[in-house]
């Protein structure tokens, strides 16, 4: 399936037709995804993550995150 994204989103449909789709409120879940400080949520399943950087270091970038999911990452240990 074949998808282009500016500030329309076109798909290509089983009959290799392209169709625009529009976002009803993507501005909206866009700005609150890219204001990191007030995530309170974020999931990093199977990103192959080995290491989270210094201790603290979420805290300072994310004040607000109170879960974390690490599942199916190459972590060694939760210190």
């Amino acid at each position: 399936m074949l998808v282009e994204y500016d500030e329309n989103a076109y798909f290509e449909t089983f009959r290799k037709e392209k169709k625009m789709v529009q976002f009803y409120g993507f501005d909206v879940i866009w700005e609150k995804l890219n204001n990191m400080r007030e995530l309170k949520e974020i999931s990093l399943k199977g990103l192959k993550i080995s290491n989270i950087g210094e201790e603290g270091y979420f805290r300072r970038i994310l004040p607000n995150l109170r879960v974390l999911s690490l599942e199916g990452n190459m972590l060694y240990d939760w210190n």
